[in-house]
């Protein structure tokens, strides 16, 4: 409730007379005598318009011969199956949300007007009114009318006669019980399940700003998943704008709206001036006044939306068990809502059903990744999905980046379920799961998009973004499938225990390809950072960065055991990693400086166990010298030093920096994946993963730990 000089200025007002505002400017402080107002969907509205024209045009019509009006017309109520599924209640109508009806006109319908956020009517099932017996005769019988009155200005007044006509219109309507739209409990009265506070809304950023802080997120995500529909987000932002005065802040498509500027501000940011990270602010907000989960239910498709932007920001905020909660709560909601299946697309426009396609994949995606960097288990196997893959559909980026990170997702999945998460006892049975892996790895790798196939209208930049974003993924991928065989090799180096597959056997093929995989994936980042389109606040590509100076640790180890013609030596390698990740920490990325000391300080321990190793190794040359004294050189917590010249650029540069498809094509590992002996290495796999004193799950953070406490238990 807001007194007149502060709606006139657009400023909060504390709802007080004279309010705070006022009193402070000695100002004229007057509240309108019409009291709140109260907020109606457009459906409930256009529900109300429809059964009152009804209503009177069927007045004077004999009533059927049992005496009674059909339930559906006789109810005060909706019906149940009346609303779109997937329309947030009380939101903007957009004709991208709501599919047309027989006669039902597609011009936009004006919003709704606002109602203060404390009450608790709006999404409420409404109470069942007692009506008073009416005996006179069906001749004398008028359709009613409401009388005009000033009080229905107010709309909290005029909402309940209109209310209270169409519950009692007719003598029929005494004995007619009205139907609930929830048949289990049909007289339960629900709480208003927004607890939008007037006195925390954020401040928002200018209109211009918002619609670049959109463009960042989809510069970033847009192509390879899909959040919401772009279109009708747009609207959104629009509409917001141009009403500033009546928000709608307790309407969950502005919580919407907040989130997507808190992950574009996580984004674009260049450094943390603040205590907290970027869109902080309105993720909070969005935080504290959530729908409850019933709420959520009836809210439908947008509901999945923002469970679904929850996570992609608390992920990004390095809050990856947080994030786990709340796209299993968007998995959850859309298997509810029959996502999953290819007969919920049915009846529905065919861009409601490319919207509905592609998020479902992306809460798929995204819960797949989520679940593996917990090391938890996925929430829906794969032989319960029937959607199809996503299609080509004009307003909506191409198919081929979103169906190619599917894959990929997919992908990740089977390796946590299968190679970390069986315990095989049959070598057969490990060989013919494992070997499917590898080839879907293999086909991966052959169609991800270069730029021309991409078709962005020569935006070159977007392009090479993407593209990057999958090899990103895919390499992530390859690491995650091979590690613990690195692993493995790594614990046989260390301990002194010979192994003959390391020169030539499959031990060393697959080293030797994890390690490959890791130095393509630190080119592609190096690559997006001479670009400058790698976000400080980017944690999918800090996350790449890590995984990739795991391995380059393992390598380093690999090497240690290799004589001086035999060794990787990978540029770039452990140096660069640390090098970015160190890049990102000095810029605020408390994460990247988390995984920048630990990274530091298992290098200096492994220098220290090699160094030992070869000391009590009489025979060895002075190779494991040569190699943990070259990474060690010149690293300290201010820099990392590489062993090339700072400024001279590794020879896959080239001089002057193109678009071209120079890196694309140079990274596809097709020809190492696809003839990988991974099936030859059982007793590899099995020695590690069921090892009591290795705890594996394919967590980066936590298998890296493992490797970490080894190591220091080693120097003890």
């Amino acid at each position: 409730l807001s007194c007149q000089t502060c709606r006139s200025k657009k400023v909060k007002c504390s709802g007080t007379a004279p309010c705070q505002y006022c009193s402070k400017r000695g100002l004229s402080c007057s509240i309108s005598p019409l009291g709140p107002r109260r907020i109606y969907s457009v459906t409930k509205i256009a529900e109300l318009e429809s059964r009152l024209a009804r209503y009177e045009s069927e007045g004077t019509e004999p009533l059927p011969a049992d005496g009674t009006r059909p339930r559906s017309e006789s109810s005060g109520l909706l019906n149940p199956g009346s609303p779109t599924p997937g329309l947030s209640l009380g939101s903007p109508v957009l004709d991208a949300d709501v599919p047309m009806a027989h006669g039902q006109s597609t011009t936009p319908r004006s919003t709704t007007s606002q109602m203060p956020s404390t009450s608790n009517e709006q999404h409420s099932i409404p109470e069942t009114q007692t009506p008073r017996p009416n005996l006179e005769p069906r001749s004398q019988y008028h359709a009613p009318t409401i009388a005009a009155e000033s009080s229905l200005s107010s709309s909290n007044e005029f909402g309940r006669k209109v209310h209270e006509v169409l519950t009692n219109s007719g003598p029929s309507s005494a004995r007619t019980i009205p139907i609930s739209p929830n048949p289990v409990q049909p007289t339960m009265n629900h709480p208003s399940p927004f607890r939008a506070s007037t006195q925390a809304i954020p401040q928002l950023p200018s209109e211009e700003e918002a619609f670049q802080l959109l463009e960042t997120v989809g510069f970033y995500i847009g192509q390879t998943q899909c959040h919401y529909d772009l279109r009708g987000l747009t609207d959104r932002i629009g509409w917001l704008y141009e009403n500033m005065d009546d928000p709608q802040t307790h309407e969950l498509w502005y919580m919407q709206v907040l989130l997507v500027l808190a992950v574009g501000q996580i984004f674009k940011a260049d450094s943390r001036e603040e205590e907290n990270l970027p869109g902080t602010t309105f993720f909070e907000f969005v935080e504290r006044n959530l729908p409850t989960a019933s709420a959520q239910y009836r809210l439908g498709r947008l509901a999945v939306e923002v469970n679904a932007l929850m996570a992609m920001y608390l992920q990004m905020a390095n809050r990856k068990e947080e994030a786990y909660l709340y796209i299993n709560t968007a998995l959850r909601l859309a298997i509810l809502h029959g996502y999953h299946q290819k007969d919920s697309e049915r009846n529905l426009l065919r861009s409601e059903k490319a919207q509905i396609n592609r998020l479902w994949w992306t809460i798929y995606m995204q819960e797949r990744r989520l679940a593996a960097a917990n090391g938890k288990p996925s929430g829906i196997i794969d032989s319960a999905i029937s959607m199809p893959l996503p299609f080509e559909a004009p307003g909506f980026p191409t198919g081929a980046a979103i169906r190619t990170n599917i894959k990929i997702a997919q992908v990740t999945g089977q390796v946590i379920t299968i190679l970390y998460g069986t315990k095989f006892k049959i070598e057969q049975d490990f060989v013919s799961h494992a070997q499917p892996i590898i080839k879907s790895l293999a086909d991966i790798a052959k169609e991800i998009p270069s730029e021309q196939s991409l078709s962005l209208c020569g935006n070159s930049e977007l392009a090479l973004r993407t593209s990057a974003s999958l090899h990103l993924m895919l390499y992530q991928a390859t690491l995650l499938t091979i590690r613990p065989l690195m692993l493995h090799t790594a614990q046989l180096i260390l301990s002194g225990q010979p192994c003959n597959e390391l020169e030539g056997g499959s031990l060393d093929t697959l080293s030797k390809t994890c390690s490959e995989a890791a130095r393509r994936l630190l080119e592609v980042i190096i690559a997006l950072k001479r670009k400058g389109i790698l976000p400080i606040f980017g944690f999918f590509d800090c996350d790449a960065v890590f995984s990739a100076a795991f391995i380059m640790l393992l390598t380093m180890i690999f090497d240690s055991a290799c004589e001086p013609s035999q060794r990787l030596n990978p540029t770039p390698g452990l140096k660069d990693a640390m090098d970015i990740l160190h890049y990102m920490a000095e810029h605020g990325n408390t994460f990247a400086r988390q995984r920048f000391q630990e990274v530091q300080s298992v290098r200096d321990h492994l220098s220290a166990a090699l160094n030992s190793l070869e000391a009590n190794t009489p025979t060895s040359t002075n190779q494991t010298t040569t190699v943990s004294n070259s990474e060690h050189q010149g690293s300290g917590t201010s820099a990392v030093h590489s062993a090339h010249p700072p400024h001279e650029d590794p020879p896959w540069y080239p001089p002057v920096w193109d678009v071209s498809d120079q890196w694309l094509h140079s990274v596809d590992l097709n020809g190492e994946l696809k003839d990988l002996p991974l099936g030859d290495s059982f007793d590899q796999y099995q020695s590690l993963l069921n090892d009591p004193d290795w705890s594996l799950t394919g967590q980066d953070v936590g298998d890296f730990a493992e490797l970490r406490r080894y190591i220091q238990r080693l120097n003890s």
